[in-house]
């Protein structure tokens, strides 16, 4: 059954396009065709409609990474030749008593040389020389010397020098070159939204657009039209994606894509083929920003193979790409993947010359780390996270501003048993993000919440306690303040996870002792209620989907979640720009620019908690759904009926923990000795009784008494107490335990008699839970309240039982009918 079920499931998505296009319009055919419906349609009208949804059209691309490692194969090993000389342009001696400008000249070259194999120090040294060298000069070759040292400076961060040189290079625009003042602009305009300072990037912008609309009266428009365009709509774009405004960015974008395309047919020139590809790198990651993370993918992917057709693997300019596209594919939760492309990204940089030291080799890592994090991997991603600090012990300050906080650092140190290394980061981290967005932010109740895991792997349980209960209320309050692209949903998912893991875990720990009395609480209720949300994130993603859905049928409220939203948006990429301006040194600060982002960002959250306020006060249901609380022990009892025990399961790395709750009655709660990866064993080697891939039913392996039994004895027979005296389980069932019927654990050690009869005969005498209590398993404990909420059956309805063999196709029935041969 189950290869039937992953076939139907390629065959569906094959068609899902198709059929929902004609499903789409058959009903606006019946909706024209009615009475009420729209008004018939022109055919411009009809034209502009399509036109619309051939925008949104596209061809998914592979499910696997297959394709791009057999390209990147093809070229083994790059050409030492090539990256010796790589290397020696970059470590050129200046030549000795050489006039000024010739020097200038030199260092602006060494520098661009120093770039190209990643060395940003170098660069950066060099170009300040150049810079240096050419003071007291004006005119073009100033002007890009210190364009060139501007552009560079955003790499390492130094926002404050970057714009001072990009607008000084501005001003040494030579007159008769207006068009530059369009590229540079716009330039200047993108940087600036980068940097946060969304107010000089309007005002850059508007001077840049303005002289835009002027030149496409100029004689050369023709021949430089496409390039002006793809600059400033790119750079309008990138304004948009900064401040949040994601719907209005994507058009202008894809018009940014496009001219990019037509200048590069008619120019092409290497540099427009590689702003083509950072083009769709900008919509990539806008796309990404939207969770659109299929359409995101095939933006990196036209990047990267581009970038591979033009310089082939070994450039730094298919390693950016490279890293891009991890970048997307790690989104999606596919983290081999995305580590197998960090790691042929680390091996372009080392083959062309890039040093262990340098900050894009450093970058790189702590990507394959954070892909490593991902996947439980630990040790091998502390190698990583350790290879990043040695690499840029020579530069503190690089390291301190952007590896030195990295949760998914400590993450790794805790499950080594490093706590006390782990704390150090999760303070730096907690301290940072007090310092860039406040107390209350979700991002730093995530730094606090590992920091408190970090405390009890100390076995400080007073402390973590105290941050753990700091830290809860605001990360299960339903906050979608994070907009932090160096962390992707499924990575902060999967934190929240191992953070509630861990609490839980310290509940149980905790209760009956004097902790939990000074605490005031019940820690076994509080491990259920905790459990339960820990247990519902993908559910409640689902639901959310599914009341966004619910919401457009009513008007008023789509309109107030679509404004909700859109401010939410807008919220989130302030506060990303804010984190991102903040994290700089204190010298490439702009105190200006800081202030009117917070300013900002104060007005957005005001609006949206006057938009949140009028959503629950018109809509509560939809408030409800989508920022639920987590059931309690007593709102689950509340719902139980006489004869009735709810039994609930939560699996961590390595434990079990079980609660069994009667109608009426104490709870039982008990901690088992068997994690994630026993249990699922398990349940693997019991479940090949279950669905075997046998020819024959005398093929048909034994179920496994022994395994069942003791898996009986170390789950529900410590919580017997609770539901020993119900007729009915109720059974909300963790991880692997979801995929086994619990009526089928013998409650008595029981062995299988010899065959003999009928096929499974020997199976009737073995004592079965299902023998003395009727199981109902169930997807989680807020489902139970909604399925007693529903309104009953009709009274008169009958039974129903069904049997068949179906036959999917007109096509299967004829085979069927054919006379078999006999052999």
């Amino acid at each position: 059954m189950h290869g039937v079920s992953q076939g139907y499931g390629r065959v569906a998505y094959r068609h899902t396009v198709h059929v929902t296009a004609i499903l789409a319009l058959t009903v606006s055919l019946a909706a024209c065709q009615t009475d009420g419906g729209p008004p018939a349609l022109t055919l411009e009208e009809a034209k502009k409609v399509t036109a619309t949804f051939e925008e949104l059209s596209f061809t998914p691309p592979p499910r696997t990474i297959k394709d791009i490692t057999a390209i990147l194969d093809k070229e083994k090993r790059a050409d030492p030749a090539a990256a010796a000389k790589a290397l020696a342009e970059a470590n050129k001696e200046p030549p000795a008593g050489a006039p000024k400008d010739e020097l200038a000249s030199f260092y602006w070259q060494r520098g661009k040389a120093a770039g190209k194999i990643g060395d940003v120090r170098k660069q950066l040294t060099d170009l300040k020389e150049a810079v240096r060298l050419s003071k007291g000069t004006s005119g073009d070759t100033r002007g890009r010397f210190l364009f060139d040292l501007g552009t560079a400076e955003v790499m390492a961060g130094s926002w404050a020098d970057s714009t001072r040189n990009l607008e000084e290079a501005f001003k040494n625009i030579p007159p008769e070159k207006r068009g530059r003042e369009i590229t540079w602009g716009s330039n200047i305009a993108r940087l600036s939204a980068s940097a946060g300072d969304l107010e000089k990037a309007d005002q850059y912008f508007a001077e840049a657009e303005s002289l835009f609309n002027q030149a496409q009266g100029w004689r050369g428009w023709g021949q430089w039209g496409d390039l002006w365009t793809r600059q400033i709509r790119r750079a309008e774009g990138r304004i948009l994606m900064f401040k949040g405004r994601y719907a209005e960015a994507e058009p202008v974008l894809r018009a940014a894509n496009s001219a990019a395309e037509r200048a590069l047919s008619n120019q092409t020139h290497e540099a427009d083929a590689f702003i083509l590809e950072l083009t769709h790198i900008d919509l990539s990651r806008l796309l990404r920003r939207q969770g659109r993370l299929v359409e995101a993918e095939i933006e990196a992917r036209k990047a990267l193979t581009s970038s591979l057709r033009r310089v082939g693997r070994y450039s730094q300019d298919t390693a950016y790409m490279l890293r891009r596209l991890a970048e997307t594919i790690g989104a999606q939760g596919r983290n081999q993947e995305a580590g197998q492309l960090s790691r042929a990204a680390i091996d372009i940089y080392r083959q062309t010359g890039t040093s262990e030291d340098s900050f894009m080799m450093a970058t790189v890592r702590n990507q394959l780390a954070g892909s490593l994090v991902n996947q439980g991997l630990w040790d091998e991603a502390l190698a990583e996270f350790d290879a990043v600090k040695k690499g840029m012990a020579g530069d503190p300050k690089t390291f301190e501003q952007f590896f030195a906080h990295d949760l998914g650092w400590a993450l790794a140190l805790v499950s080594a048993g490093r706590g006390g290394e782990a704390k150090s980061i999760a303070e730096a981290a907690l301290r940072r993000n007090e310092r860039l967005v406040g107390k209350d932010h979700y991002d730093t109740a995530s730094s606090l919440g590992v920091l408190a895991m970090a405390l009890a792997g100390m076995d400080k349980r007073k402390e973590a306690f105290s941050a753990f209960s700091q830290a809860i209320p605001i990360l299960l309050s339903g906050s979608r303040q994070s907009d932090d692209e160096t962390s992707t949903q499924a990575a902060r998912e999967r934190r929240l996870g191992l953070i509630l893991e861990t609490y839980v875990g310290l509940l149980a720990d905790v209760r009956g002792t004097a902790l939990e009395r000074e605490a005031g609480i019940d820690a076994i209720a509080e491990a259920f209620r905790i459990a339960g949300m820990a247990r519902g994130q993908s559910v409640q993603r689902a639901l959310g989907a599914s009341a966004a859905r619910a919401a457009a049928k009513d008007p008023a409220l789509a309109d107030l979640v679509r404004r909700e939203q859109d401010t939410q948006k807008q919220l989130g990429a302030s506060y990303g720009l804010l984190a991102a301006m903040l994290a700089a040194p204190t010298d490439q600060q702009n105190p200006k620019a800081a202030k009117s982002l917070r300013a900002r960002i104060d007005k957005l959250r005001g609006a949206r908690v006057a938009l949140a306020k009028e959503i629950e006060k018109g809509f509560p249901a939809y408030a409800k759904l989508m920022n639920p609380k987590p059931a309690t022990i007593e709102q689950a009892r509340a719902v139980l009926r006489p004869g009735e025990a709810l039994i609930a399961t939560y699996v961590v790395e390595e434990r079990t923990y079980v609660w069994a709750i009667p109608h009426r009655g104490g709870v039982s709660f008990a901690t088992a000795d068997m994690g994630r990866e026993e249990l699922a064993d398990t349940v693997d080697w019991l479940r090949a009784a279950l669905a075997p891939n046998a020819t024959t039913l005398g093929d048909i392996p034994d179920f496994d008494l022994g395994v069942a039994h003791a898996l009986y004895k170390k789950l529900l027979e410590p919580v017997k107490a609770g539901w020993k005296d119900a007729e009915s389980l109720l059974v909300v069932a963790h991880g692997a335990l979801g995929y086994l019927p619990l009526s089928l654990l013998p409650t008595k050690a029981a062995k299988l008699a010899p065959e003999e009869g009928a096929l499974f005969a020997n199976h009737r005498d073995v004592p079965w839970l299902v023998r003395t209590h009727a199981v109902t398993m169930l997807p989680s404990v807020a489902s139970l309240k909604t399925l007693r909420g529903l309104p009953p059956g009709p009274a008169g309805r009958k039974a129903f039982a069904g049997f068949g063999d179906p036959y999917f196709s007109r096509a299967q029935a004829a085979e069927a009918a054919r006379p078999k041969k006999v052999e």
